[in-house]
This record gives structure tokens, C-alpha cells and sequence, in this order.
């Protein structure tokens, strides 16, 4: 990864469920300045989370969450977010990390990023490497081990456009839709400022861009993405974020990723 990422502390557990103390710290520039980006790069973060996006490997996707409680700036050279956290794989934060590291309003600009779990006071400060080509299949949180549907990944050979088709018990109306493209658009979000960059790329290299989410046939939604550009583990929070929602909603009998 290039300079300019914002190391990584973690104390807590692999898998979690706790509050958490999310602290932005060693800033380069104050508190005040960098509020607002980082606020929204957490919230857009957080989202993902809520919709089961970072799922523990052993946990359905529909029993994990992510809730902002509140935030707090202290100090002259930190930014404190107070997290609820359910049945979250810890990895989860390397994708907040690239995306503190990948905006043009926060590179450079944050040290370190530190996640405490407020009951964990004796679990040791571990500090996480950066994504490189020989740890990224393990650096992302995985999709559960308990999705509830097929998924199928064809080899398309390399292209910068993706899609991926979600096929459903029974013809899905409009309203479902919609539904499902809200929170595809979570993955999107996280997906553009760099959640997932690759190892060998830099802010100035083009990043990917969200396509549409539209109805294919009568029993399928469409997702489409016109550039991808990052990791292909990027997938797997998508996988877990609709299979949330075919536990909660309408259920998907298939994924098929191009």
C-alpha cells in the first residue's frame, strides 16, 4: 500500500460484541477540520455494518449490526466515535482504515486509528498490517459460513465491469427493489472511497464506480458495477448484506457473480 494509510490498534476480541471506542488520533490537521469528513466516512462505514455487511464467519448475517451512538471530540489531536457492535468480524476496520487512507480529505491527515472494546481492559493492543498481496484474502471480513443461498462466481476473464445477479424465491415487486438497491447503495458507498483497495494502487489511481441496481427478469435484480477496482473480497460483504436481507425480507435462492 502506498504511505499516507493511518496504522491500525485493535484491542478486543476477533469476533464483536461490545461498544467500542473508535478513535481517530495523531492528527495532522485539528479536530474542528477533520470532523466532518471523517464523521461521514464513518457513517457511510457504519451503514454497511448495520446492514450485516461484517458478519463473523460463524454468525448469520441478519444477528450482526453496527450502531453510531455518538461522537466526541477530545483533545486537540483526536476524534472519538462511540460504536455498538453485534456479531462483527474485527476485520471489519481494515475497510475504514483504507477509507480514511484513500479520501483526498482525510490522506495523510490521521495517524493512527484505534478500536476498543469498552469491556475488553485486559485484551492486548494489536496492531493490524496493511492489506499486501500476500494477506489480502485474509485481511477482509469473510461471508458466513451460514449464507442461506447459492452463490456462484464465473470467470469472466479481467474486466472493469462487474454485475451480479440475485435471484429470488418469487418475483420480488417494486417496493422490494427498491429496498434491496438502498442497501446495495451501502456497499457502493464504501466501495468508492476506497474500502477495498487493491495493495498495488494509489488515491491517484482511478477508483471504482457504482453502477445500478435494476430488475433483470422476473425473478432476479441486477446489481452493476461500471469499474471495479479493488479487492475481490469486497464481494463477500455484499453476499452478507443480502443474505440479511433474504432472512429478513424476500428470500434469494441464488447469487451469481460475473
Amino acid at each position: 500500500m502506498p504511505d499516507g494509510y493511518p496504522a491500525l490498534e485493535l484491542q478486543g476480541d476477533a469476533d464483536l460484541s461490545d461498544h467500542l471506542e473508535l478513535r481517530f488520533q495523531r492528527l495532522v490537521s485539528s479536530p474542528a477540520e477533520l470532523a466532518e469528513p471523517i464523521g461521514q466516512l464513518t457513517n457511510w462505514f457504519v451503514l454497511a455494518g448495520a446492514a450485516g455487511g461484517y458478519t463473523t464467519r460463524s454468525t448469520t448475517a441478519d444477528r450482526s449490526t453496527l450502531k453510531l451512538l455518538g461522537s466526541d471530540d477530545q483533545g486537540r489531536e483526536k476524534l472519538q466515535f462511540m460504536i455498538e457492535a453485534r456479531n462483527v468480524d474485527a476485520r471489519a476496520f481494515q475497510i475504514l482504515r483504507n477509507m480514511v487512507g484513500w479520501s483526498p480529505w482525510t490522506r495523510t491527515k490521521v495517524g493512527l486509528i484505534s478500536v476498543r472494546s469498552t469491556h475488553a481492559t485486559g485484551a492486548t493492543r494489536r496492531e493490524v498490517p496493511l492489506p499486501d498481496w500476500n494477506n489480502e484474502g485474509e485481511a477482509y471480513p469473510p461471508a458466513s459460513s451460514r449464507i442461506g443461498f447459492i452463490v456462484e462466481v464465473e470467470n469472466q476473464g479481467f474486466s472493469k465491469s462487474r454485475r451480479c445477479l440475485v435471484e429470488f424465491e418469487r418475483p420480488p415487486e417494486p417496493d422490494h427493489v427498491v429496498t434491496v438497491s438502498g442497501l446495495v447503495q451501502r456497499w457502493y458507498d464504501v466501495l468508492e472511497v476506497g474500502g477495498f483497495v487493491l495493495p498495488s494502487d494509489s488515491p491517484e489511481d482511478d477508483s471504482s464506480a457504482a453502477g445500478h441496481v435494476n430488475q433483470f427478469d422476473e425473478y432476479t435484480v441486477e446489481i452493476d458495477l461500471l469499474r471495479l477496482l479493488a479487492s475481490e473480497a469486497a464481494w463477500s460483504v455484499l453476499i452478507n448484506i443480502i443474505d440479511a436481507y433474504s432472512r429478513r425480507e424476500l428470500q434469494v435462492v441464488r447469487m451469481v457473480i460475473e
